[in-house]
């Protein structure tokens, strides 16, 4: 596993830990994952829901599975979505007046699809993976 604040994979021999701890461990995750798994719901039964359909996740095996996440193995693709992003909130706060969270999640996804799909925006994207993968500046 990468361990983020080191920026380094950390090498961990789970099996190598006594019990005590691998349990501690485990609650310890289950908690975190649980307490996350429903941040983004708005009232408790949206929260409800979010918290169901994770532990419905953990208990089918498929926690781990990607379905259509944000990561993609393209990165024309990839910056296209940064840029498109990054047009999309200025849209939202500069031209609606709006915080991006007061957003509906329909409007997003519409305002995303309009924003990927702009011709100058998409050139933009290819321009920039292309000046990227002819960098050669040493760091």
């Amino acid at each position: 596993m990468t361990f983020a604040p080191l920026g380094k994979d950390v090498n961990v021999d789970v099996d190598a830990l006594p019990e005590t701890s691998r349990a501690f461990a485990m609650a310890y995750g289950l908690r975190q994952l649980l307490a996350d798994s429903h941040v983004s719901g708005k009232t408790p039964d949206e929260k409800q829901g979010l918290l169901d359909k994770k532990l419905d996740k953990l208990f089918e095996g498929t926690l781990h599975v990607r379905s259509g996440g944000t990561r993609e193995g393209d990165p024309v693709a990839r910056e296209l979505t940064k840029l498109a992003t990054a047009k999309v909130h200025k849209h939202i706060t500069v031209k609606l007046g709006k915080k991006v969270k007061d957003v509906s999640a329909d409007d997003m996804k519409t305002l995303m699809a309009k924003a990927r799909a702009l011709p100058a925006l998409i050139e933009m994207a290819k321009a920039n993976v292309a000046a990227l993968a002819e960098d050669n500046t040493e760091l």
